[in-house]
C-alpha cells in the first residue's frame, strides 16, 4: 500500500498546476480508499461562499486516482464516491473514494 506521504509526493510531482492550486492534502490512504481535503478560500467560491462544482469535481477526480492505487492490487472496477462539505466546517471540504 502507498503511504500518505508517498501519495502526497506523487500528487505534487504528477498533477497539473491548476489541480495543485487547490492545495489538496491527502489525509488518509488505506487498503480500500483515500481521503483528500481542500481548504475553502475565495479563489474557489461562487457567489454566497458556495464551493464551486468544478473545484469539488476536480477533488473527486483526484481522489479516484488515489483510491485506485491505494490497495495491494491495481483497481479497474467502479467505486462509490462521496463528497462532503460540512456547514459547520467552513474551512475545508473532503472527498473519500472507496474501492470495491
Amino acid at each position: 500500500m502507498i503511504t500518505t506521504q508517498a501519495a502526497q509526493d506523487f500528487l505534487g510531482a504528477n498533477f497539473a498546476e491548476w489541480i495543485l492550486d487547490l492545495n489538496i492534502t491527502i489525509t488518509q490512504m488505506s487498503a480500500n480508499g483515500a481521503t483528500l481535503e481542500i481548504p475553502i478560500h475565495p479563489h474557489i467560491e461562487r457567489v454566497g461562499g458556495i464551493v464551486s462544482g468544478q473545484a469539488l469535481s476536480s477533488l473527486a477526480d483526484t481522489a479516484m486516482v488515489f483510491a485506485c492505487i491505494s490497495g495491494p492490487k491495481s483497481r479497474s472496477l467502479l467505486c462509490t464516491l462521496r463528497c462532503h462539505e460540512t456547514p459547520l466546517d467552513v474551512h475545508s471540504s473532503y472527498c473519500h473514494a472507496l474501492t470495491p
